[in-house]
């Protein structure tokens, strides 16, 4: 028994020292040892793929970080001067490699037109050197719509040839459209084969004579979208036909407002605008139609030329369009007149009527242009000799 004591005493104390020993080293604090500091990769926007907005809008940000211990990231949009977008974001950040997160940031109402630098801050729980990435020019805020200028074919014109290449450019990229139509909206308009460029272009094929108007918008990568169109337009004169022999022309300046439609065929040439039209057609044997686009000014002088023997033209004014005249030519051409249907005649009392001239003349020579405005006139039609070739020399005058 006396020996057996000392013994267990023992054992006891090696078992407190034991419990005490492991105690201790539950109570101790974890010691991180980080020494890496984290990367961070902008993935969009950036230097070569900017975001285009306006003020107010909400930027989307994707970026790329390694780090084992992430504490916090920021997020700044920023020029020299101002800064137009700054956002720092603590929860929901994992460690690892490569690992993507998709933000966004909301830029300033008040911010003006210019670029932007993008830039994004990552910091560790280790107090390391943060990690960022910088993106000059990322972020574009654009206001303004393209700038439409250098028109092709020049506007007032004359093409000889056809197709032929329709086409302007912007001061910015941009996607441009065109119409036939004046003041049609964008999404019905038709996209120029080469354009998302500052130039822009298609080949045209030229169904006919005469006058060619196209209405442009374009729309950038802001989406600011012209909201007026922007006219091109130039006439389409073919190399004229030869004739042996003599021949007789008619010549008549028109214009009836900003951008008359002009078209013609071999046997006739018309101009109309606001529901009113003018048509030289021949009752002859036609060679040939052509047009002046500045006689003077902003006028149009329309020409048709026919054989001198039995020719006769037919001046024809009245509402309607173009079709109003083609749709008669060959009524024209068999009779040599037009019926009392003809064109598009009111059965109320007009406040002024309609006009049809027409010339049934051989072996004459008419001399002498006129210009005719609102009022009452004369028109005078006087006999001053023979030509060089015998022919009677009729002069036409206006006397009001």
């Amino acid at each position: 028994m006396k020996r057996g004591k000392p013994f267990w005493i023992f054992f006891l104390v090696f078992v407190s020292f034991i419990a005490l020993h492991f105690d201790n080293l539950a109570r101790a604090e974890e010691v991180i040892v980080d020494n890496t500091p984290p990367t961070v990769v902008i993935n969009t926007p950036n230097t070569s793929i900017p975001a285009y907005h306006h003020a107010g809008d909400t930027l989307i940000v994707n970026f790329t970080y390694t780090e084992d211990n992430p504490s916090n990231y920021s997020i700044r949009v920023y020029n020299a001067t101002d800064t137009i977008c700054y956002k720092t974001n603590t929860s929901g950040l994992q460690g690892g490699t490569n690992i993507t997160v998709t933000d966004t940031c909301v830029l300033s109402a008040s911010a003006n037109d210019g670029n932007f630098t993008l830039k994004v801050v990552l910091n560790d729980t280790a107090g390391n050197t943060a990690g960022s990435d910088t993106e000059t020019d990322a972020v574009i805020i654009d206001s303004v719509p393209p700038v439409r200028a250098n028109e092709t074919p020049s506007n007032n014109s004359e093409v000889t040839s056809s197709p032929t290449t329709l086409g302007l450019d912007t001061d910015e990229t941009a996607e441009c459209r065109y119409s036939q139509s004046a003041g049609q909206s964008f999404a019905d308009m038709t996209p120029f084969t080469n354009t998302n460029s500052t130039t822009h272009s298609s080949s045209i094929q030229l169904a006919y004579e005469g006058t060619y108007n196209f209405y442009v918008k374009c729309r950038d990568l802001a989406g600011n979208t012209n909201s007026g169109d922007y006219w091109i337009h130039f006439t389409y004169a073919p190399a004229m036909s030869t004739w042996v022999g003599h021949s007789a022309e008619m010549r008549f300046a028109f214009h009836i407002g900003t951008g008359d439609n002009i078209r013609s065929g071999n046997n006739h040439i018309a101009s109309w605008n606001n529901n009113v039209v003018l048509g030289i057609v021949s009752g002859g044997t036609p060679i040939d139609t052509s047009l002046n686009t500045s006689y003077p000014g902003d006028d149009y002088l329309l020409k048709l030329v026919q054989r001198e023997k039995d020719n006769k033209f037919l001046l024809v004014f009245t509402k309607g369009t173009y079709a109003d005249i083609t749709d008669n030519l060959e009524e024209v051409a068999l009779k040599g007149w037009v019926g009392k249907t003809f064109g598009s005649f009111s059965l109320s009392e007009p406040s002024t009527f309609k006009t049809f001239l027409v010339l049934l003349y051989d072996n004459i020579d008419l001399n002498n242009s006129l210009r005719w405005a609102a009022g009452s006139y004369d028109l005078w039609l006087e006999n001053i000799g023979k030509n060089s070739r015998g022919q009677s020399k009729i002069n036409v005058t206006i006397k009001g």
